[in-house]
């Protein structure tokens, strides 16, 4: 139930920024339908086999081969999924045989490393999303089909994941805020000292 709680509120959160901070443009108007579709779609789950997939999770690996197709992504960024996918696979499978070695909630260290590896190796923010979404999904896909592998698990995109996808992506959001924030404060005091 917390995680329904906290995907619902870290997707208006998003609708919020999208609408009122970005642009107009159509890049802010197919982001707010995209975002809007993950949000209805997110209840509903296709069987496949003996197999759930979120109805959502389909969406966002839609929506993330059309991102990656429409924008400029070598082989760097490419990379940097593959790092992202394999160390979200790997927290998370830590976190399923050792929970205690977490010092803090999985639902804060797991989005906070991803975005610390993904702000080390990226420099603008429209990477660093497209990044975060392409790495997130293919590493929970990953991950899920791990614990199916052996009869662990039996569900693809609940909202453990979705919550872990939203926060990393409002985390590169606000860091990226402060970032300009910093610029912005330290362009204002130089231009007073001179």
């Amino acid at each position: 139930m917390d995680e329904l709680i906290l995907f619902y509120y870290y997707c208006w959160l998003l609708c919020i920024l999208i609408y009122f901070f970005m642009p107009k443009s159509t890049v802010r108007t197919v982001n707010f339908i995209w975002i809007l579709v993950f949000i209805l779609t997110s209840q509903f789950y296709v069987p496949f086999a003996s197999i759930q997939v979120s109805l959502s999770f389909i969406v966002l690996l839609i929506g993330t081969l059309i991102l990656v197709g429409l924008s400029i992504y070598r082989l760097y960024e490419f990379t940097v999924s593959f790092i992202c996918m394999i160390s979200y696979a790997g927290l998370l499978m830590w976190e399923k045989t050792a929970p205690v070695l977490f010092f803090m909630p999985s639902k804060i260290i797991v989005p906070f490393l991803i975005v610390m590896i993904i702000l080390f190796l990226v420099k603008t923010l429209s990477h660093r999303v497209i990044i975060a979404v392409v790495g997130l999904t293919l590493g929970q896909l990953l991950y899920e089909m791990i614990l199916i592998i052996y009869y662990l698990h039996y569900t693809i995109g609940d909202y453990v994941y979705m919550t872990y996808l939203l926060m990393t992506v409002l985390l590169l959001v606000i860091v990226e805020c402060l970032i300009r924030c910093v610029k912005t404060m330290f362009n204002y005091t130089k231009a007073l000292l001179h």
